[in-house]
This record gives structure tokens, sequence and C-alpha cells, in this order.
């Protein structure tokens, strides 16, 4: 119909429903004039209005409500007591064709609420919408939908006797029973002590209902008559409020969808759905219903038609009111209103107490209000999902075509980061502005900058230099702090010293020569950490391949001293463990501890072997008898007992003697038992004898305190005892007589330990704070080993290295004087020189004769004798200063006081000639040309001449300048020669006699040396100092001092380019560093006397010294790394545990191996051990 149709039937309409109803049907036909459209339209108006269930929310609305109810009244249907299982308890509610009773349910018990059809509407028409109700609530299972539990069809039973309309058997069925109140009203009044909800709740709420209809949709239904009264709001609030973990309330408002009477679905039969909704019937409440529903063609309504009625129940909760308005109430005005009206701005027609009302809000639903159905959310999760995304502050769908929305939305919501950016953007123009102002200034400081850059750098270049020269320095101060503390003998805090420097650097030369001067004076072969807090017990094996050491602990610790390392732990005793001692032909250890027992270890395996409860409550000291038969074990109970070592069994024990027994030992033949006691007593046993009758002991008496240890020398002869505290002494006893012969004095506090050395002449004592030994012969002490508590001793290498025990560390110390120095022996030798070959070491003897000796075994291999031509009969003429021999090895030259130069063929020792008016001054008055094409003289009359090899015309003579000519030397490239007279400085020639160089010192010269690679050449004089030329320019480098007198010999090391040796006539040999200077090591050699000559062995491990007394004494390099290596481990966890560096051992030794560090040897022997 047109427009103008549609007022006409609203005017006739309106006319109508002020007439009876027996007269509007004439006054339609004859109002309408013959037109079937408008008057099927009319009467279709006026029937909807009559309808009972028909609800129009304005005031005519209720009035025309009202009179339909007068004019339609019924009189009110019977209600039933039962309904098949169903116990009725009263009327609930009625509809058009149904009735609502709240029933209760006898299996299960529960109330539910159960609809059955009008008894006066049992039509088909109304049995089949009953039907499809009940199939659409069955295909719904969602928390927003009422839940319906059973259907069917079922007798009612009636107290008194039914109207004969009243049918028996009624279609019913039982649903969820919702106590809640209806949307609008739920939103006035949530709750006791509760306001109406806010904007943000409403708005939930809602999302709520579109998540039920969602549920509906999906399963293919369209609600069709959403409103108010069928959305019911339950709130488990009301009874127990929920509080967030925050503070906050929770919203748990759930909204129930009610009566899908009229609900449809959104495909099936046409036939069906013209049968439940006639073409042109409205079906729903008018003032809900979309455009398209109003224009009663069911064909149009769809799941968007829901989504309409949303929005309006939407601007309802939020306005308070509807989103049209409708006049006076009649339908044409509602049809009229939802058709063509525009819907009021949410904002201004908010008139509740919701609070503020946002545009987004508002542009949610009028999206939803769309009368293009189009344009409206197509889904209801669509809508929820925008309701929430407002509430989360987030860019909603309603809006999402509005760019300036999006952008503001946006703004808003990284309005942090946008501020930054802008920030970011002025700063970045501001900054844009300024370096163009400044772009000119820039430039020009350009220049400045890359000048002061490379200034920064060259100063950071010299700050590094300084910081690496101030390491240096600090390194080289810490090890002159320890060669000072080693000169002073504090060999403790000397060693550590200088072994960290050397951990942390062992490249460094310094450091590795320092220690090797620490190991030539200290003669510690190898040093142990135990685990023992205190050690007070230690014993080696019968083949010296293992040491036990004990003390203030339960556990024995086990060494191999091959490798300085430990090899096992064992562990039984439940004490301090206080005496050790091996079986003297098995691997088996004997241990005496704390708890009273004593017993017996498998050394190799560790491995318990017998466990005696000997004495209580403390056994303290063990020994076997020398052929390990028997163990003898005293302890704190007073008793001597004597077990058979192999069987484990008690052989005997004595009576308890006078006081506990603190101390034991045998003598070497094993007749001898000395049992030392508290009270001061030494009870000697006769051991043959011990088990009989005359078992009693000898008595010695002399200390004033408890004994601390007794030991017999080898022989037997002497027992050496010594006393606790309060006595002090050590005393030696003669076993023949059992008198007292000597006391000795400890050089400070108590002696702990005692130990005879195998030959029976020297007496070691281990005490409070130092190991003192004695000569027992003549009753005095010889010497102090070692500074530092020590509570045992043993030997190892058959006597050869003493071992002491010193808190918690184990120090072997070689007690052989020919390990690191060999001498020779009184009268060996005025001179020396190694043969380049290496077999023999000349030395020149008194009578002038040379021997040539083995460097092994030192023993004299040849003598050569000189036959002296001027004065035989003069021995002093026949002493010689120079040796030499000729490169290749095969001749060896002497020059004797008599200024006779004589040759001999090594090989057979035969005198090969003699030629006279040598200078016999220095060891250099002879020099062989490193080719051995040429040789020089230094002759009397204060010249040099050069001859070559085999002719006796000289081919150079070269002047020492008016003074007596003292020394000469050929360089490494043999093109030029260096010479010494008694003039300040030395001369550089050429082969041929020209004179390079004149260099000049503050002091008379006296020897030579030219570096290795020639570039150098350095002169000892006679003010003590080592003087350095260039070679190529003659320019004088520097001076190195250290020695006290005149320096007679320079050599360089042949492995090592950059260590000089010198001798002096202070009696040391000291070595230097050529690239710095510096003073590596001194070792004090000749003692009073002069060392005047010295030479090295090719390979650089052996430096002999000639000192002036006549004795030859011979340094060994490779003895001191060895002690080095024996010392490595222990210094290595000393250094890891200090400085909290972990340090691989491999890293160190790799190191050490390294080409020119002068320490191919210890390398080696590191590797092997």
């Amino acid at each position: 119909m047109t427009p103008e149709l549609f007022r006409k039937a609203e005017e006739i309409f309106q006319t109508a429903c002020k007439l009876p109803a027996s007269e509007q049907a004439a006054f339609v036909h004859q109002a309408c004039d013959g037109h079937d459209a408008l008057m099927s339209h009319v009467l279709r108006l006026l029937a909807h209005d009559q309808r009972p269930g028909f609800r129009m929310d304005t005031a005519v609305g209720g009035a025309v409500r009202a009179v339909g109810e007068t004019l339609f009244l019924r009189p009110p249907a019977p209600v039933p007591s039962r309904i098949g299982a169903y116990r009725i308890l009263r009327q609930i509610g009625e509809g058009g064709f149904g009735v609502v009773y709240l029933a209760e349910q006898e299996r299960p018990r529960r109330t539910v609420a159960l609809k059955v059809v009008r008894w006066t509407q049992t039509s088909p028409d109304a049995l089949r919408r009953f039907e499809h109700e009940t199939h659409i609530l069955g295909r719904l299972q969602h928390a927003g939908i009422a839940q319906i539990f059973e259907a069917g069809v079922a007798e009612a039973v009636f107290d008194s006797a039914p109207a004969l309309s009243t049918p028996s058997q009624v279609p019913y069925y039982a649903m969820e029973y919702i106590q809640g109140r209806n949307l609008l009203a739920y939103a006035e009044e949530p709750g006791p002590a509760r306001g109406p909800l806010d904007v943000a709740e409403r708005l939930e709420l809602i999302a709520r209902v579109c998540d039920a209809l969602q549920h509906a949709h999906q399963n293919g239904i369209i609600h069709r008559d959403l409103k108010p009264d069928n959305i019911l709001v339950v709130d488990s609030t009301i009874s127990a409020p929920l509080m967030s973990p925050s503070g906050t309330r929770q919203f748990t408002a759930q909204p129930k969808l009610l009566d899908f009477g009229i609900a449809r679905a959104l495909e099936g039969d046409g036939q069906l759905l013209l049968r439940q909704t006639g073409m042109g019937q409205l079906v729903g409440t008018p003032a809900y219903m979309s455009p398209e529903q109003v224009k009663g063609d069911p064909s149009r309504v769809d799941t968007r038609s829901d989504i309409y009625t949303v929005g309006v129940l939407l601007y309802q909760l939020l306005a308070n009111r509807m989103p049209y308005s409708f006049g006076q109430g009649s339908m044409m005005e509602i049809v009229r209103a939802i058709e063509e009206q525009p819907i009021p701005p949410l904002r201004t027609a908010s008139i509740s107490r919701t609070g503020r009302i946002s545009a987004d809000i508002e542009a949610i639903a009028l999206k939803a209000l769309s009368k293009d159905r189009d344009r409206r959310y197509q889904t209801a999760e669509a809508l929820a999902s925008d309701i929430r995304r407002f509430l989360a502050d987030e860019p909603i769908e309603a809006k999402r075509d509005s760019a300036l929305y999006l952008l503001r939305k946006n703004v808003k919501r990284y309005r942090g980061a946008l501020a930054a950016a802008a920030a970011f953007v002025v700063l970045l123009v501001v900054f844009a502005v300024w370096a163009a102002a400044q772009a000119r200034t820039n430039r020009r400081l350009a220049d400045e900058s890359i000048a002061a850059r490379n200034d920064a750098v060259a100063q950071r270049d010299r700050a590094n230099q300084t910081a690496r020269r101030l390491t240096v320095e600090m390194a080289h101060g810490n090890i002159e702090r320890g060669r000072a503390l080693t000169l002073a003998g504090n060999y403790l805090d000397a060693g550590r010293l200088i072994w960290r420097e050397f951990l942390s650097s062992p490249e460094s030369r310094p450091a590795l020569w320092a220690l090797r001067e620490f190991y030539a004076r200290f003669p510690i072969a190898a040093s142990m950490r135990t685990h023992i807090p205190i050690s007070r017990a230690v014993a080696v094996c019968a083949d010296g391949a293992r040491l036990a050491v004990s003390g203030d602990s339960d556990l024995i610790e086990i060494w191999d001293l091959r490798s300085n390392r430990r090899e096992r732990v064992l562990t039984g005793h439940q004490g301090y463990v206080v005496g050790l001692a091996f079986h003297p032909r098995e691997n088996q250890l004997a241990s005496a501890g704390w708890d009273g027992t004593v017993r017996t270890w498998d050394a190799s395996s560790g491995r318990p072997v017998h466990v005696h409860s000997a004495h209580k409550p403390r056994a303290l000291d063990v020994c076997y008898s020398p052929d390990g038969e028997l163990l003898y074990s005293v302890g704190s109970d007073r008793v001597l007992r004597v077990w058979r070592s192999a069987s484990g069994d008690q052989v005997f024990g004595t009576p308890p003697l006078a006081s506990a027994l603190s101390c034991l030992a045998i003598s070497a033949d094993g007749m001898r038992l000395a049992v030392g006691q508290s009270n001061g007593a030494i009870s000697v046993f006769h051991t043959a004898k011990l088990g009989s009758s005359d078992s009693e002991p000898v008595v010695l008496k002399g200390h004033r305190d408890l004994i601390e240890c007794v030991a017999f020398s080898r022989d037997g002869e002497w027992l050496a005892s010594s006393a606790s505290a309060q006595d002090r002494a050590v005393k030696l006893w003669r076993m023949k007589t059992g008198t007292c012969e000597a006391t000795l004095t400890p050089s400070v506090g108590a002696i702990e330990s005692l130990l005879f050395s195998h030959d029976g002449r020297i007496l070691y004592g281990g005490g409070w704070f130092t190991i003192d030994a004695w000569d027992v012969r003549r009753r005095e002490r010889i010497d102090r080993i070692s500074k530092g508590k020590c509570s045992g001793l043993a030997f190892s290498g058959q006597g050869r290295k003493l071992i002491g025990v010193t808190m918690n560390d184990v120090r072997m110390w070689d007690l052989s004087t020919s390990a690191v120095l060999e001498r020779l022996g009184p009268q060996s030798g005025r001179s020396v020189a190694f043969d380049p070959l290496g077999p023999f070491l000349a030395t020149v003897q008194e009578d002038g004769s040379v021997e040539l000796r083995d460097p092994i075994t030192w023993t004299v291999c040849s003598h050569l004798s000189a036959r002296h031509v001027n004065n035989p009969n003069d021995p002093r003429l026949y002493r010689v200063r120079a040796v030499c021999f000729n490169p290749g090895g095969s001749k060896v030259v002497s020059v004797s006081r008599d200024r006779v130069l004589h040759q001999w063929d090594v090989g057979t020792g035969k005198s090969l000639n003699q030629i006279e008016g040598v200078n016999f001054l220095t060891h250099q008055a002879v020099a062989f040309s490193p080719d051995g094409a040429y040789w020089a003289l230094a002759r009397n009359h204060a010249a040099f001449n050069v001859f070559p090899i085999r002719e006796d015309v000289p081919t150079a003579t070269l002047a020492a300048g008016g003074y007596e000519a003292l020394s000469i030397l050929f360089s490494p490239d043999g093109r030029m020669l260096a010479t010494t007279g008694r003039e300040h400085g030395a001369r550089l020639w050429s082969l041929d006699g020209r004179l390079l160089h004149k260099l000049e010192c503050a002091a008379p010269t006296w020897c030579l040396a030219f570096s290795p690679d020639g570039s150098k050449l350095l002169s000892g004089t006679w003010g003590s100092t080592i003087e350095v030329w260039d070679v190529n320019s003659g320019r004088h480098e520097r001076s190195m001092e250290g020695h006290n007198a005149t320096v007679w010999g320079l050599q360089f090391k042949p492995d090592d380019p950059d260590v000089l040796a010198s001798c002096s006539s202070d009696g040391t040999v000291r070595f230097w560093s050529l690239s710095t200077g510096r003073n590596l090591a001194t070792l004090d050699t000749c003692g009073a006397n002069e060392a005047i000559a010295a030479s090295f062995s090719p390979d650089g491990e052996l430096f002999a010294v000639a000192c002036s007394n006549h004795e030859v004494c011979v340094w060994k390099f490779a003895a001191m790394d060895e002690r080095i290596l024996g010392n490595l481990p222990y210094h290595l966890e000393q250094f890891e545990q200090t400085e909290g560096a972990h340090i691989n051992p491999e890293d160190v030794r790799r190191q050490l191996n390294a080409p020119n560090s002068n320490t191919q040897s210890l390398g080696r022997n590191v590797i092997a051990n």
C-alpha cells in the first residue's frame, strides 16, 4: 500500500476502535468503499488489537487493553491438582494459548515451571504452536535460555469435578523455574542495598542477552518476541555478594530468555511457515518489532529482526524510554513510528540515573536499530563483541568506517606512545633547525674533533702502555720482594710471592729465574697440601713409592711420591689418627687412633686388614719389628701390646706401667724397644725377653715432662728423646751404658719428632717452629732446614730426602748436597771451559795441566800435562788462567803464567805446539772465530795478533792503545773482533784490522761478550758493572749494576739469547735479562772466595764456575726445574684458592715448553709427569 492508504487505514482503525465490536465490521466495509487491500489491513489490525495477549506500553494502549479484557472476559479455568508426575502448587502465568503452573516433580524432586495448553485453545493450530515451542526449547542448551526438562501428554487430575469442556489429557512441558525479575525491573533495582545498574553493567547485561540469542540463532531459531517480560534476570549476589580479588564487585547477573512460543526456524517448509504465521499477520509485541516485522511478511523476518529488538531493549535500558514516540498508542501510529520516525540521539534522550552516555554507546545502539537490516549488526555475537570492545576501551565496529573516529580512538588508547612520538618529532624538527644552524660550526669543529680523537687515541695508547708497564713493574716488585725474602730465609712468604707471579704469567722470565734462585737456596723437592687440618704423623713405605699422613682428623691420606699426587683416603677411625708405621717389607700400613683402635691396611688398595680394640681410651703410637713379623702399639692405658702382623693375633701385653705410654721406637736390629711415658721416663725393653719373667725394662730418667718422641740411630748406639713444653730438651742416650751423654737445645720451642740420618752422624728434629739438624758427635746444631711447625719426620729415597709434615702441608727436602750444585772438590781447577760439542768439561790444575771431565759423572777422562820451558822449577809459573776449545772441539788451548800457550789434541791427548809471549791474565787471552778459520792472541807487547788457523804469520795486529792487552773475542758472524786493555772502554775491529769503534765507559774493562745476534757488545769492568754498547753505532746503551766487585767473566746462555751470566770477585754468579737490564737471579757459588771463570754447557743445562780457592762448582738448571715441577701442583691449588681463578696446568706446561723461554727441559719434565 501507499503511504496515503496507510494514513487512511489508521483513521478508519482509530474510528472503529471506538465502536462496539458488533458494529466494527460493518463500519469497516462501508469506510473502505470496496478497497479490498485497505479493508483487509484494517480488519487485521482490529483482530490483533482484540487478542488477549496484546500489549502496548503506552497510556492509550493500557486503556485499550483494559477494554479488551473486559469485553473478552472469560471465567477462570480450573486449576488441576496434578498433571502426570507433577504436583501443581499454583498458577504463575498465562498467555494467549497456554497456562504456566509452579509444580513439584517427584523424581527427581525439584520445582519446575509446567506449561500446558489452555483448555479453551486445543485447536490443531494451538497444538502445533505448543509442539513447535517444545521442539525449539529442546534444541537450545545455554545458560541464558530457560532449560526444558520434559515434554509429553498427561492426565490432568482435579480436586473437584471439572467442566465438561475440560479435557482429561493435556499437552505439557516442564522447564527450569526461574526466580528472577524482568530486564527493566532488575536494571533499576538489582538487589538489596544496591542502586540502579551503571552503564557498564547494563551493557554487559545486554551482551549476555546477545550471547543467549546467538546460541538460538546458531541453532536455527528466531525468537521474534523479545521484550523485557520475556527476559528474566537471575543474580546470585542478592543472597551472597561476591567480591573480586581486587576488591571490586563482580557482575554475576545472568539473563534468561523465555517464551519461544512464536519463534520460528530459519529454514523449513514454506507451508508450515504460512500455517504458523499467515501473510500479513503480526506476530510479537509491536513496540519491540523491527520494520520488516511490522509489515507482516514472515519471509523477510530473520535473525537481524531479533538484533533490532535487542537494540530497542538497549535503548530503553540506557534512556529509560522507548526509541520512538507512539503518540496515542494506536497500531497505525506504532507501525508508522517504527517505519518512518528517526531515532532521537541516545545522549539527549537519556533521563536515567545510569550516568553519562558516550558517543560509542550511541553508535552501537543506532547501528542495532538501523531500519535497513543490512546496516545492522549481522549477528548477535557481533553486537556483543562491539559492546565488549567498548567496555575494554577498544575501537568499535560501529564506527569502523570513520577514519576520524579510529584516529581519535587510537590516539586515546596509545596516547603515551603518541605523545612520546610527537615529542620526538618536535625534538627532531628542533634538532634539524639547530643542526642546520650549526652546520658551519660543525664543519669547523670536525677537524678539531678528529684531532682530539687522534690525541685521545694516542693518550689511550699511552695509558695502556703505562698500565702494562706498571703491571710489569708491580710484578717485578713482587718478584724482587720474594727474592729479598728468599735471601732472608723466609721461604714460606717468598715462595707464595714468586709462585703467584709465575702462575699469573707463566711466560715471565723473571719469575722463572726467581723460582730457580729460590729452589737453589731452599732444597724443597716437593710440596703437598693435605685435607687434614693439622698433620702429626707421617710414614713412608719400604720402596719409597707411597707416603701416609694423618693427624687431627679421622682420615689417613695415601700419596704417590712418584707423581706427588693424592692416591686415596683411608676411613674407619672415629677420632684423630696420631700414629703411623709401614711394614718394612710389605705394602701394609698400621695406624693408631684416639678411638682406641689399632688398624692395619693394604696401602695399595686401601682395604682394611685388621682392626684391634687395643687401648682405651686412646691408642697413641705403633711400630713394626724390623722383620715385619710383629706390630707394637702403646696408648693411654699404660700397656705395651704386641701383635702378629700377619694374623692380627695379640702375642703379649705388658702389665700397666707407671704412666700413659705416649710413643715408641725400635732399634734397627730389633733388639731394643724404647717406650716414652707421660711422666718423662723412657722404658727400654729387650724384645727377646718380652713375655718372660725377666722382661723388666731399663728405665731412663732425665726429662721433666711427657716424652714427645724417641728415635734410635741405625747402628743402635744412640737413642734420642725429646720432651714436651715444660722440658723442651733433646737428650742423647748411649745404649750400652744407659746414660745421657748430651742434652741438645732446640733453637725455638719443643721438638715433636726426631730422626737420625742413615749414617747416624746427623739428628733431625722437627718442632714448634723449625726443623733443626745437629751433629751427633760434636753435639751442636749445624743447620736449620726449615722454619715452621713440624710434627712428623720421615726419610725417602734411601735417606736422600727428608719429609716433614707442617700443619696441613707435607714438604720433601732434598738432603743431597750435589742435587743442584755439584762441587768437584778442592783443587779441581782454576779455570773452566765446556767442549762446544758437549763431551767434556776442561778444568785447569795447579801444575798447569788440563783435565777433561765427563759432565755426567765428573770423573777425569783425560789428563793433559804441559812442559814448561821457562824456569820449570818455579811452580807459580804453572798456573793457568785461560783455557778454551776450538769450535770443532778437537783441540784445547791453555795459557799458563809463564806466558806460554799450550795446544793439545783432545782425542789423543798429544801436545801439538807451544807459543810464547801470550798474556795470561784473563780467561779470554785466546779466541777462535766461529767458523774455526782464525784465532787470535793477546800478546805481551800491548797488541793482539790474528792468525789464520794453519799459519804462523798474523794477518792483522790490533793495538791496545798503549795499554796491556787483556781480552779478545770474535763476533758471532766472525766479521769483527772486540778487544780490551787496561783502558776505560773497549775497541771494535774489522777482521782485517781496521778500527771501527772506540767504546768508552767509566771504569777499566776486563772481559767481553757479544750478544747472540751480534748487535750488542758487553764488557765486565773493575767498577763491578756490566757495560752495554750498540755494535753498529758504538753508542753506550746502559750499565747493569748488581755485583759488588770486579766482573771477571760474561757468557750468554746458549738456549736463551736474552739471558746473560756473569761471575765476580764477590763470589756470586748473576743472571741478567739483556732486554730489560734486570738481574734475574743471584747464586752464591764460591762463598768467601772469588768466582773467576765460568762456562755454559752447549745445551745451557749446566753452568760451571771456577773459584779462586781452585774449586770448580757446577750449577744444574734441570735439577732446579725438577724442584719447580715437584711443587707445581701444590702452588697451583694455592693460587686457585687465593686468587679465585682456575688455571689449566696444561696451559702452564705449554707456556713453559715455548721456544726461547729457557724452560725447554722444564716443559719436557712437566709433560712427562
